[in-house]
């Protein structure tokens, strides 16, 4: 059992990730929502906008997003993306977007 307890920084990036996360897996069901295909790519972006997350998908080679797999390199791995059935890349892939800060963050007006 682990009885360490998370500092504050810990506990904030706990939630930033999941906030991340959460927001890329909403952008991957409206995606399927409309019937997109998996065309064997991965590409996302993702918002910062007054402290929530927002984002969109693409399983194609969206130029206009951080392409993350481009397509027929990793099918499986795309596939299980599509699928929802990989949390834990998907979720690396969030950490990898803020630690890279390829988040963006729309200032306030």
């Amino acid at each position: 059992m682990n009885d360490k307890i998370p500092n504050k920084q810990e506990t904030t990036e706990r939630v930033y990730d999941c906030a991340i996360t959460a927001a890329v897996i909403d952008a991957i069901k409206d995606y399927k929502s409309r019937g997109w295909p998996n065309r064997g790519g991965f590409s996302v972006a993702v918002d910062l906008v007054d402290g929530e997350y927002y984002a969109r998908c693409s399983f194609s080679n969206d130029e206009d997003m951080t392409i993350m797999y481009r397509e027929n390199t990793e099918t499986e791995l795309v596939a299980s993306i599509y699928d929802l059935t990989n949390l834990r890349e998907i979720s690396r892939l969030t950490r990898l977007m803020e630690n890279e800060e390829w988040v963006n963050v729309v200032p306030n007006d």
